[in-house]
């Protein structure tokens, strides 16, 4: 079955059945989480900079790899609940990684506000701030997957 970009009518049918592949869902999310990452680029009412492009490269990057990464931990085809298991982990890995970023640059005050945020478009420093801690949050997810999935042999082991 291919890969349905406009009728949604056999899109829901196949969700209903059960057949709609894992591979499909992951296509399906990384075509989505890279819309919003290249949102904020199209409604800026300033000129973007090539700083906004690499960030927006770096998230796309990360996205994919990430989430390519965790299929394959997740068992890829064979895999199971695969977005299900994305969705949560992502936000949960996500959330905590990003209240710790917030924290530290709220502590590290005036300095970084300054350094990053001088300018109306992205600039090289938040491209390195905000894209490592988009790579640093997709590296974890990927770790989750990792553990879970060596988690039933680490069980079969204990008994």
């Amino acid at each position: 079955m291919g890969f349905i970009f406009w009728n949604l009518d056999e899109l829901k049918a196949r969700l209903r059945g059960g057949t709609l592949s894992e591979a499909h869902s992951l296509v399906y999310w990384i075509l989505s989480i890279g819309f919003l990452l290249l949102d904020p680029l199209a409604a800026r009412s300033v000129e973007t900079s090539v700083w906004d492009w690499v960030l927006a490269g770096v998230g796309l990057a990360s996205v994919g790899v990430g989430g390519w990464r965790a299929y394959r931990w997740n068992g890829g085809a064979e895999g199971k609940d695969f977005l299900k298991r994305l969705v949560a982990i992502a936000w949960v890995v996500g959330f905590r990684i990003q209240l710790r970023a917030l924290l530290l640059l709220a502590l590290a005050g005036p300095i970084v506000g300054l350094a990053l945020f001088h300018s109306p478009t992205t600039s090289w420093p938040e491209v390195v701030v905000f894209g490592g801690i988009e790579i640093f949050v997709w590296f974890r997810v990927v770790r989750e997957f990792r553990d879970m999935a060596a988690a039933p042999a680490e069980a079969a082991k204990a008994v």
